[in-house]
């Protein structure tokens, strides 16, 4: 055989003698020990067992049995469907505190920034402004232990978190007048806001932004409406763009308020569970009230739930794209090592009897990569392009068709935005630069800022981004290795600008701010306005 030959043979030659040498292996580890662990007749839950000691006493590298039957609970639940999930204990309290709205702390939050924790917010009312400390302000130490030293942000989080009623002594440096002083905080409950922003636009329109569904939201809901003042607006806007869902529960009062005694909001349905349906109440305390809820892919589970029961009862607009098709129903069963299990057991079903749940048949992979497929397919851009299956048509109370096959379809479609170089951006804020950088103007010019727009409306209506902050970012950027791919459109500049100044706004004056400022970017909130203004 010529040298030419031999190379052609020579891939094949080597597979030959690694699949012989898996045969031999595998053949030669019948004949020993290893085989003697099973026996002929055995249950289901003795070969799992047997499987775990085999690797335990046989696998090639150390591992604990602790570790073996995470790694096997996790496995076995990930193959149900992509929302049945094993959550370790390490994992269960931050989930169980963003669900429940609240936890006990002192009331800030805080950067870790040049081995310093600088305090960026305080929270109204809470510990730590009752104690006096103020955003911009160093933490030095919590009951002795140093924290200027590299410390982590969960590290941190560990000594300033504790039980209700306990204290800390904090170390607190100011930078204005030099001095350190030590102040004694006791913790209490700290609220973990799920209503993001709520205020009036044009005084006559709501808008509330929800987050999650968590315990609390009824509770925010309920009390950023009344703080607006139920007189002064005619029209709601609800924004769960990116509202990943939470307690449906919640989902159910929300939707209560907008809908009359006895309409159907949402059913559920399981192989070991009968149905069960949740009708509206006397409730409606949003009677009369024009309704717009803004979605987009990223909207799931209790948030198709609020704009499916809204839309199959013809009681508002859903503006926006397709959301996500998350229509599966969670069990939370904890564990005694405080760890815990969800598992499917039911599907969710709108009042015209869609199914929200999109398939998952093809794995948890193909279930996730949906999103950028609609986008590769060209739904994400053009409303003809979503593929709706004949069988899956439905009608509203008024007799609207509405579609089924995974997620809800939107009254009034909104393409995402094509027309920027988003790549440029995208860089600055992946890197972390764009926020590396608003964090030190802010650092650096916080008492200025305050003192010339006092509230945070004359920030948003006369503070502008200067050519000398947007030169500082980009040579920032560059130093970062982070250049332009092509020249920015003014498109993208503008929206650098407003991006910055949005995040300058919500260090210093809150969410209200950020959002006030960042939503004259957003496509679908701008589309409700002008829809809402052609009705007007």
């Amino acid at each position: 055989m010529n040298k030419a030959n031999f190379k052609i043979f020579l891939p094949i030659i080597f597979a030959l003698t690694l699949t012989i040498g898996i045969f031999v292996g595998s053949r030669m580890s019948n004949s020993g020990g290893i085989g003697s662990l099973f026996s002929v007749n055995y249950s289901n839950k003795d070969k799992i067992n047997d499987v775990i000691n085999l690797i335990l006493n046989d696998y090639v590298d150390s591992i604990g049995r602790n570790q073996v039957t995470e790694n096997t609970i996790t496995a076995l639940l990930s193959n149900l469907d992509p929302h049945s999930a094993y959550i370790p204990a390490q994992d269960l309290v931050a989930i169980k505190e963003s669900m429940q709205g609240n936890f006990f702390g002192i009331g800030i939050q805080f950067r870790v920034w040049n081995d310093s924790v600088v305090v960026i917010k305080v929270i109204d009312d809470g510990p730590s402004m009752l104690g006096g400390i103020k955003a911009g302000e160093r933490l030095v130490k919590a009951d002795g232990i140093d924290l200027t030293r590299g410390m982590s942000n969960d590290s941190i989080m560990l000594l300033l978190k504790g039980p209700k009623g306990t204290t800390v002594k904090i170390s607190v440096y100011n930078l204005v007048d030099k001095k350190l002083r030590v102040v004694e905080i006791k913790r209490d409950a700290i609220p973990y806001a799920s209503i993001l922003a709520s205020y009036l636009i044009k005084d006559s329109i709501a808008y509330i932004k929800i987050d999650r569904f968590a315990a609390t939201t009824y509770q925010e809901f309920s009390t950023a409406l009344i703080d607006l003042g139920l007189k002064n607006f005619n029209t709601v806007i609800v924004d769960i763009e990116n509202n990943g869902g939470g307690f449906l529960s919640t989902a159910i009062q929300i939707t209560d308020d907008f809908l009359p005694k006895g309409a159907l909001i949402v059913y559920t349905k399981g192989r070991n569970r009968q149905q069960e349906s949740s009708y509206a109440t006397e409730h409606e305390s949003l009677k009369g009230k024009k309704l717009y809820i803004l979605t987009n892919e990223m909207s799931a589970s209790a948030s198709e739930i609020f704009a499916g029961a809204i839309q199959d009862n013809d009681r508002g607009i859903i503006v926006g794209r397709r959301t996500f098709g998350k229509g599966l129903v969670q069990e939370q069963v904890d564990l005694p090592d405080n760890s815990a299990i969800r598992l499917t057991i039911a599907r969710y079903y709108t009042p015209s009897g869609r199914c929200i749940q999109k398939s998952y048949s093809h794995g948890a992979s193909s279930y996730y990569q949906e999103i950028a497929n609609r986008y590769s397919k060209g739904e994400l851009t053009n409303s003809d392009s979503a593929n709706f299956s004949s069988k899956e048509i439905f009608k509203t109370k008024a007799g609207k068709i509405v579609y089924g096959g995974g997620g809800i379809t939107p009254d009034i479609f909104v393409p995402i935005d094509t027309s920027g170089d988003y790549s440029y951006f995208n860089d600055l804020r992946n890197t972390g630069v764009f926020y590396d950088f608003a964090f030190y103007y802010i650092d650096k010019n916080r008492n200025a800022i305050m003192k010339k727009y006092p509230k945070e409306d004359d920030f948003i209506n006369r503070f502008i981004v200067s050519k000398e902050m947007t030169s500082r970012l980009f040579a920032n950027a560059a130093a970062a290795k982070i250049k332009f791919k092509k020249p920015l459109s003014n498109k993208t500049f503008n929206e650098i600008k407003i991006s910055l100044k949005a995040q300058i706004a919500s260090d210093i004056y809150g969410e209200n701010a950020y959002y006030k400022t960042l939503n004259s970017l957003d496509n679908i909130y701008n589309t409700a306005l002008k829809a809402i203004n052609k009705k007007l």
